[in-house]
């Protein structure tokens, strides 16, 4: 039989909703179990968008928000039907990963992101074209694509 204490514990961890885990006493719970975050992206990006990623990251965990899909159904009208487009929000929000059905999607966005926003990653890509500082993509201080499209 389970006592009185424990069950009210579960009683009380049960009514919690998933908003709860993200104010900062729910992140600041979390911490002592998880070293991350999943929240729908919703609770990422509404209007206007939240801080969920900055206060998830000033406790010390990290994001990977979901689900990435490329139906044109499941996008919002502000990515312009093109899926590619939804994730650089994200990625500029700080979040450290994402869940996609749709890999090949996660990847390119990734790796487009990272093009326009690291030109020592751009260069790697494009051997120095349209930099005064010429590079081959297998330089040695290029990294490898799986470090750069982590980092």
């Amino acid at each position: 039989m389970m006592s009185s204490r424990r069950a009210f514990k579960f009683a009380e961890l049960s009514s919690r909703t998933f908003g709860f885990f993200a104010t900062d006493q729910g992140l600041k719970e979390i911490k002592q179990y998880a070293d991350g975050i999943g929240p729908w992206k919703l609770y990422i990006v509404s209007m206007p968008p939240t801080d969920l990623v900055e206060r998830a990251h000033r406790e010390g965990l990290l994001v990977h928000t979901w689900t990435f899909r490329n139906e044109q159904r499941r996008l919002v009208g502000d990515y312009l039907g093109n899926p590619v487009e939804e994730y650089p929000q994200f990625f500029d929000l700080g979040v450290d990963g994402v869940f996609s059905d749709f890999a090949d999607t996660a990847v390119a966005s990734r790796v487009l992101f990272k093009m326009l926003n690291d030109p020592r990653f751009a260069s790697c890509f494009t051997n120095g074209i349209g930099n005064h500082h010429f590079r081959r993509a297998d330089s040695d201080d290029c990294f490898s694509l799986h470090e750069m499209v982590l980092k």
